[in-house]
């Protein structure tokens, strides 16, 4: 009998101002409000927070070198144009960064306004996604989201194209895929599959041959290949230019699928992620809560009951500093699981006909291109955020827009807004963890005091065999110490990063280069090595430890084994 209860169930009757209606000139003037000062905070948070991350200064050095630093270049070349344009200044790139990861969430809203003409809920979606971007800190990270737009843009293409299949769509959608690929090489190992399967599956749905089918992928390929020729020859000068840049000693060699694989194999890394997953969910606890409250109370005094959970919930998270940092791809994740669910309860509880129809197809692009951003990269479930195919949902969840959804946005963003201003002001009077000086050949370019105790040791060692004509290289866990000790037209210093296994560590020592006089690394960073296996290792390849500059050791070819200029 309890099934019966649940389907008779309508809700908690509270005499909350039943009957009581809000005019529509103040709904209006609420939205406004709300976007502008999401508007404002967000911009704000971007030039004004001290929040810098070593990505930054990384990205600015890449972008000042980018004709020799091939990685990624079509997004060092957007910087060094910037930079040219506006000055050679880390803030010119965290604007860039941040206009364009604000981009690929103002394409796909353009989209849903084309196709609901609703200006309001077209504004409020923005500021979801505007507030999605600032808790998670995607816009500081500039290496990973400079090229977000084009995520954004490509995936907006191919939903529109299921929607409505044209054949400039496709083409548009190959030239779109070209710079993805080039802006980061890796995104093209889920963004390629899943644009020609896409492609493929809606050629089925108007009844294609097998001939129309391979035509299409064929003009597709032409165009990605003009493309993509006409790009690297505008960034090197030819696209032969473009491919000698390829040089292996000249590429940071960094995250790989390997690495994403191999971390959850360990017991302790997979606990370790699980609880890392487990503690974002846990700072939404009482958001889950709310929705569920605003669910079962009756509909007549679900307003007042709503605005005022919402006012607890921001008073609490600003009064305890909850403001939310971890991934707030629990709003598209509710999109993409409310019609499953609501056919769901429909159709063995209510037993209803109110079904939800959401092409499945839209979902399968949503969820591969919420992969595309973090191929290559570690943590891919921590960092599985899409913000960018919220507004793509809510056009498949339209007519659900004002229910237990717009609860949901309210009760995820709201909280966190008022918090992540407060937040924002407490970090921008906080001082104390930059850098008074600044490091060698690091002009304009603010960094962290620890940066200057861990570099400034290695400056003085790498100035030293610089002068005495030795070759080096590196072997760290961060990505960032070769690029602060670079200089124009000498060869790069090759870089491991994030290998961080035993195999890894070895690998790497039994593959350094003949030509190669000494290799700087650090020992945290082969954990998984004693110091007397890496001295073996390296005595193995003909090195011995010779110096050491702060954490880090320096290990020397012996005279006898020195290479020949």
């Amino acid at each position: 009998m309890i099934f019966e209860k649940i389907r008779a169930f309508r809700g908690i009757n509270l005499p909350f101002l039943a009957g009581v209606r809000i005019p529509g000139a103040l709904i209006k003037t609420m939205v406004w409000s709300f976007f502008i000062v999401t508007f404002m905070w967000y911009w704000a948070g971007t030039f004004l927070s001290q929040y810098l991350i070593q990505d930054e200064s990384y990205m600015a050095l890449c972008c000042r070198y980018y004709r020799e630093q091939p990685l990624a270049m079509l997004t060092f070349f957007a910087g060094r144009v910037a930079m040219v344009l506006f000055g050679d200044h880390i803030i010119v790139l965290r604007g860039l960064a941040s206009a364009s990861i604000l981009g690929a969430a103002l394409i796909p809203c353009c989209y849903f306004y084309r196709r609901t003409r609703n200006l309001m809920w077209t504004l409020f979606i923005l500021a979801v996604c505007m507030i999605a971007i600032r808790c998670t800190r995607n816009e500081f990270y500039s290496w990973d989201s400079a090229p977000a737009v084009l995520y954004g843009w490509l995936l907006t293409i191919m939903v529109s194209y299921i929607g409505a299949p044209r054949r400039s769509k496709t083409l548009l959608a190959a030239a779109v895929l070209a710079l993805v690929v080039l802006a980061r090489v890796p995104a093209g190992l889920v963004a390629v599959p899943a644009c020609v399967a896409i492609v493929l599956a809606v050629e089925s749905r108007l009844k294609k041959s097998a001939v129309e089918k391979l035509k299409s992928i064929g003009l597709c390929l032409c165009v990605f290949v003009a493309v993509t020729a006409v790009t690297v020859t505008v960034m090197s000068g030819s696209p032969a230019a473009y491919i000698h840049s390829w040089v292996p000693e000249n590429i940071i060699n960094g995250h790989k699928m390997d690495d994403v694989l191999h971390g959850p194999g360990h017991w302790n890394f997979t606990i370790w992620t699980a609880a890392y997953i487990c503690g974002s969910y846990f700072l939404f606890r009482y958001m889950f809560v709310a929705v569920a409250v605003v669910r079962c109370i009756n509909r007549r005094s679900r307003l007042v009951a709503g605005l005022a959970l919402v006012l607890a919930l921001t008073c609490y998270n600003v009064v305890y500093d909850q403001w939310v940092v971890y991934p707030l791809y629990v709003v598209a994740l509710g999109l993409l699981l409310y019609a499953p669910c609501h056919n769901f309860v429909e159709r063995h509880i209510r037993r209803g006909s109110d079904m939800e129809r959401v092409d499945p197809l839209v979902v399968v692009a949503v969820v591969a291109f919420a992969l595309v951003p973090v191929v290559g990269s570690d943590h891919v479930l921590v960092r599985f955020i899409f913000y960018y195919s919220i507004p793509l949902l809510m056009v498949q969840l339209y007519r659900r827009r004002n229910g237990v959804i717009l609860w949901l946005m309210l009760f995820m963003t709201v909280p966190a807004l008022a918090a992540g201003i407060r937040n924002a002001i407490w970090q921008f009077t906080d001082s104390s963890r930059f850098a008074v000086g600044k490091l060698p050949r690091r002009e304009l370019v603010v960094d962290f005091r620890e940066n200057l105790e861990f570099f400034l040791p290695l400056a003085e060692a790498t100035s030293a065999m610089e002068k005495s004509g030795d070759r080096y290289i590196f072997k760290g866990y961060h990505r960032y110490e070769p690029m602060y000790f670079y200089k124009s037209g000498r060869p790069y210093r090759l870089n491991h990063f994030h290998y961080y296994y035993e195999q890894d560590a070895r690998d790497f020592i039994r593959t350094i280069p003949d030509s190669v006089d000494a290799v700087v690394i650090r020992r945290s960073d082969l954990p998984e090595l004693s110091y007397e296996e890496i001295g073996s290792e390296f005595g193995a390849k003909g090195y011995a430890l010779a110096d050491s500059a702060g954490i880090y050791d320096i290990y020397r070819k012996q005279v006898a084994e020195r290479a020949t200029p």
